[in-house]
């Protein structure tokens, strides 16, 4: 028995999307998703069954699922032609939360190329040091991250302010799939105990890891159901607060949201609890995606101090503290301190 979770092992029985059974992988037997995506590049062409609807939402700009494509379609063909990347390719990104991030993350692996997504809390040299050892095509950055490497850095820069991607004329005639077990992202260690280093990403491992994150979102709102919660009431919206660089912001985050069809909202700058809280307010925000235990308490002690009652609140993951406060949103006397 995978879990024992009955929402979990009836949606594995019941729903052929969630079907699991062993395969061969690198030479060791494994229970995968038997009916998965392959390629990430699956991710983003079913993106456009979406339409319309908002896929980012940054400081009141509204990227739609169709306006994200085309501009994913923009950005490839850029790192195509004029940076010449090509599939195996590595693509620094160096840059605070932002859509241009996840576009190009996403121009990126619809290269066969691989995205290197840096540390945008490291200083210059840190910066160097990754990029020396990535040995990119080229380096995307924001302006201020590459005012830290501008008088060191010896590979080519994109600068996301200096270019006007929606203006690009052309795009991508068609994506690049590679074998799933090739890599589509290095995200780096912390360098608690060393130098960070890069932890190879495969396509696999980040369509599983969404896979996971669909298959217990689909639990939770099976179970938070029965107890008479209605999830209709709010277009499903994610708020982000974990960088990008990190492996809960891009592939539990804005990956995921992608593959299913929900709205992401990323949170910018220094962490505020009550403007987390005007923002889950202004947009019915209905999940809370790597919630640091700690950023969680200040959020729920300021909620309480207001009074306030986030009704449109359903779910709130996180992790990262070994004695993180216990949340459990089903909970009714949580839920006189957090409506949830």
């Amino acid at each position: 028995m995978l879990h024992s979770d009955k929402y979990i092992q009836a949606l594995i029985s019941e729903q052929p999307f969630f079907e699991i059974h062993q395969e061969n992988v690198l030479g060791v037997k494994m229970d995968v998703f038997k009916n998965r995506p392959k390629s990430l590049v699956d991710f983003i062409e079913s993106s456009a069954a979406h339409g319309d609807k908002p896929y980012l939402i940054f400081k009141d700009q509204v990227i739609t699922f169709n306006q994200h494509l085309t501009l994913v379609k923009k950005a490839a063909h850029i790192l195509q032609t004029k940076y010449e990347v090509q599939q195996g390719d590595r693509v620094a990104i160096y840059a605070a939360n932002s859509p241009e991030w996840i576009i190009f993350f996403w121009a990126t692996v619809s290269l066969g190329a691989i995205a290197c997504g840096l540390n945008g809390w490291w200083k210059g040299s840190e910066a160097i040091k990754a990029i020396n050892d990535a040995d990119p095509k080229v380096v995307v950055a924001d302006q201020a991250r590459f005012e830290r490497i501008d008088e060191t850095l010896e590979h080519p820069v994109m600068i996301f302010e200096q270019y006007d991607l929606s203006a690009h004329e052309q795009a991508l005639d068609s994506f690049i799939r590679v074998d799933e077990d090739e890599c589509a992202c290095l995200l780096y260690t912390s360098g608690t105990t060393g130098t960070p280093k890069g932890v190879m990403t495969s396509h696999r491992s980040m369509i599983a890891n969404s896979t996971l994150q669909m298959l217990q979102g689909a639990a939770v709102s099976q179970d938070s159901s029965s107890k008479g919660i209605d999830w209709s009431k709010n277009t499903p919206t994610t708020l982000l607060t974990s960088p990008l660089f990190h492996v809960s912001g891009l592939s539990a985050g804005a990956v995921t949201s992608l593959f299913a069809g929900s709205t992401t909202l990323l949170y910018d700058g220094r962490f505020l609890a009550n403007r987390v809280i005007e923002l889950i307010q202004k947009y019915n925000v209905t999940s809370w995606g790597g919630a640091v235990p700690t950023a969680l308490k200040r959020v729920l002690d300021d909620a309480e101090a207001q009074g306030l009652k986030m009704m449109s609140v359903l779910v709130v993951g996180g992790g990262g503290c070994t004695n993180a406060p216990r949340v459990n949103f089903a909970n009714k006397r949580c839920l006189s301190k957090f409506k949830v």
